[in-house]
């Protein structure tokens, strides 16, 4: 009997799975994200190994039974993250094994023969495409900042942004006021701010970015959430779009992998 080993990091989870010859899952292993580029190499690669090592652990299995490994890893974006990310994962007790980015693993799982385009939407965004010759392309995952959109951390980041607005009376009124010192772990937002300036955070959790639907759920405008006047009513508005243009934006990120790969083919929308 041979086995594979196949590991999906993304920015919030990991996952490991271990499968037979015959494509039957014996062994699944868990752990946090392996994002490099969110939670640094080293915890990305912990997190990378906790998820195999227990996969395997729940499969009987030693890790030099394991005939072949793919890590899927969100982040493996350029030449500069496979080069940083190839060195670390040498150290794992698994000798055979390849590094793909996660979009990759997407586009396989979803397109018969891995050839087509895939989009991404997580902790962040990323488009990805490859012909049958084997030529791909890529837009996005290089977070807010170089343009992605919707993914879990713009949402987080501009909650974080509403509840600090509105709780010094620069914006509406947001049940996220209450929302988010509470998922933090604080009393209230003098609490939360002055806390997060002492320890200079200059991210926003990726959790706020449920706090931020928790939010949707229970405010709507004024009319629910105790009167609040939430604007939680579109999480996504927070960054300054609205759902639609967010849509059309990641839409806009396929169509230009579609178009970059196949560009005898028309996108249908």
């Amino acid at each position: 009997m041979t086995y594979a080993l196949g590991v999906d990091g993304g920015g919030s989870k990991t996952v490991a799975c271990v499968c037979d010859e015959t494509g039957r899952i014996v062994g699944v292993g868990r752990a946090g994200g392996a994002n490099h580029q969110a939670v640094g190499v080293q915890t990305a690669i912990v997190h990378v190994r906790e998820a195999a090592l227990e996969a395997l652990g729940t499969a009987g299995l030693s890790p030099q039974i394991v005939d072949r490994s793919v890590y899927a890893l969100a982040g493996a974006d350029g030449p500069a993250d496979t080069a940083l990310l190839h060195s670390a994962l040498a150290d794992l007790p698994l000798t055979s094994w390849s590094l793909v980015c996660d979009t990759v693993s997407g586009l396989r799982t979803g397109v018969a023969g891995g050839v087509g385009v895939v989009l991404v939407c997580g902790s962040g965004t990323n488009a990805y495409g490859v012909q049958a010759d084997g030529v791909s392309s890529q837009v996005g995952g290089y977070g807010y900042l170089y343009g992605d959109d919707a993914g879990g951390q713009a949402i987080a980041t501009a909650g974080f942004r509403a509840a600090v607005r509105s709780a010094e009376g620069r914006s509406r009124a947001t049940v996220l006021t209450r929302l988010v010192p509470r998922a933090l772990g604080y009393d209230g937002m003098d609490e939360w701010i002055a806390d997060s300036l002492r320890r200079g955070v200059a991210s926003a959790p990726l959790l706020l970015a449920e706090t931020v639907h928790e939010g949707e759920r229970l405010g709507d405008n004024g009319r629910q959430g105790q009167g609040t006047g939430c604007t939680c009513r579109t999480p996504t508005g927070f960054v300054g779009t609205g759902r639609k243009r967010v849509a059309d934006r990641l839409a806009r990120s396929t169509q230009t992998v579609s178009t970059t790969i196949f560009p005898e083919r028309e996108l249908r929308s």
